[in-house]
């Protein structure tokens, strides 16, 4: 568990010793999910921060239409649940889904405040975390800003390169299908705008991972 939870941001540069010791004197709780299972929903929510252990959640919101718009993916080491802290909402921004057999830990706001009491560089690295949530969430924005699809697909791969630490082969967590409909573009557009990329020599993409060229 603990190799998993260091892995995360948040908890970079804390030992195992450390992190054993901490865990010791707070309170926290793994609930298990089976595939399709709601972990938040718009009005059921828990307010505490949780750690993916094993599987992977999605974040779903349901378009007017009735359609599911997947909105990102967690996997494991990752983070769920931040909108839900520090703020008096009574709703969670969007549908939070076990995509399969799923184990996560959770940690109340209260016990989140009782880390950050005993080692403040944790309480440093959840602020840099949340400061890069909202950067890539600007960033997304910025590319819904753009007419053109071609411009709106670079848009996502270079904050997506970024996002992974600026590697020359990143991993797409979606399908071209899903992917599309997050870029809010049809796939035949997205097949168009990658081929386009790829006969530029800025690209090499197979299945869900993309080269850089």
């Amino acid at each position: 568990m603990y190799d998993i939870i260091k892995s995360n941001p948040i908890f970079d540069g804390v030992s195992e010793e450390q992190l054993k010791k901490i865990f010791k004197k707070i309170h926290y709780r793994i609930i298990k999910y089976s595939k399709g299972e709601s972990v938040f929903t718009e009005s059921n929510f828990k307010s505490s921060m949780g750690i993916i252990l094993s599987g992977m959640v999605e974040a779903q919101k349901l378009h007017y239409s009735g359609k599911v718009i997947i909105l990102n993916r967690m996997a494991k080491g990752e983070v769920l649940g931040i909108s839900a802290l520090f703020n008096n909402k009574s709703y969670y921004p969007s549908r939070l889904v076990a995509k399969n057999n799923c184990k996560i830990l959770f940690i109340s706001q209260e016990e989140l405040i009782k880390i950050f009491e005993m080692d403040f560089n944790i309480l440093q690295r959840y602020l840099s975390f949340i400061s890069d949530k909202i950067y890539f969430l600007n960033k997304r924005i910025e590319g819904f800003t753009y007419e053109s699809i071609y411009e709106r697909v670079l848009c996502f791969l270079e904050n997506e390169r970024e996002r992974q630490n600026n590697q020359d082969e990143i991993i797409i967590k979606y399908s071209k299908q899903e992917l599309a409909e997050y870029l809010c573009i049809s796939r035949a557009s997205l097949y168009r705008v990658l081929n386009e990329l790829a006969k530029e020599g800025l690209i090499k993409w197979e299945k869900n991972k993309i080269r850089y060229l």
